[in-house]
């Protein structure tokens, strides 16, 4: 039940990506909402999802690196973040420059830094 709730929620945070906003820097606060999502390069429809992850950082910009951790402080990837997308107070923040990233690092209580 916790699998289908987490895939509900983040396909419509990639929906509300149709009206985000591209960003230079942005921070959050620590009790923020925060998921990883990653997807195969190749075969694209192939994820993995974890909430309540934990980033090093609660601030970042572009060309930053940033560390993730599971709930268990065990480290599940470190990237140079190329994009930030936000919107409603919530931000994609992504290793690929691309418009359709499939990678990302989300979280609520998102501020735009300008």
């Amino acid at each position: 039940m916790k699998k289908l709730l987490l895939i509900v929620f983040l396909s419509l945070l990639s929906c509300n990506l149709s009206f985000s906003k591209e960003v230079r820097a942005a921070y959050w606060s620590e009790d923020s909402i925060t998921a990883y999502n990653s997807c195969w390069i190749i075969l694209s429809f192939i994820c993995s999802s974890e909430e309540g992850v934990i980033p090093d950082l609660t601030t970042v910009s572009i060309n930053d690196f940033i560390m993730i951790y599971n709930k268990n402080s065990e480290l599940i990837k470190k990237f140079k973040v190329k994009k930030i997308e936000y919107s409603n107070g919530r931000c994609w923040i992504t290793p690929q420059p691309i418009r359709r990233f499939t990678t990302y690092f989300t979280t609520n209580k998102c501020i735009v830094n300008e």
